[in-house]
C-alpha cells in the first residue's frame, strides 16, 4: 500500500500561485526577502510548511543533478540561498 504524503498548506499555495493575503506582520516586513523566496510572505505558515517548501527547493536546486557548469553554478547559488534563508527564518521565528 502506497501512502501519499499530504502537502502542506503553504506548499499547495506555492504551487498554485494563490495566497491568503493578510496584513503584514513586523516579522513579514523584517524578513520580506527570505519569506518571498519561500513564497511564504504575508501568509500564516507553520514549521512544517517551511520545512516542506525548503525540502522541495533543495531537491530542485541541488547542484549535483546538473551537468552544465553554468547551470550547476546557478543552482548552487540558489541551493545555498535556500539553506541560508531557511536558517535565518528558523532562528528568528523560534518555532
Amino acid at each position: 500500500i502506497q501512502r501519499q504524503a499530504k502537502k502542506s498548506v503553504a506548499w499547495q499555495l506555492m504551487k498554485s500561485g494563490t495566497t491568503k493575503e493578510k496584513i503584514p506582520t513586523l516579522f513579514d516586513l523584517e524578513f520580506k526577502d527570505e519569506l518571498k523566496f519561500f513564497n511564504l510572505y504575508n501568509i500564516d505558515f507553520t514549521l512544517h510548511d517551511l520545512k516542506s517548501v525548503k525540502r522541495e527547493l533543495v531537491k530542485q536546486h541541488h547542484p549535483d543533478q546538473f551537468e552544465n557548469e553554468d547551470e550547476k553554478e546557478k543552482h548552487r547559488d540558489l541551493y545555498e540561498k535556500t539553506i541560508k534563508y531557511y536558517d535565518t527564518i528558523i532562528k528568528a521565528k523560534k518555532f
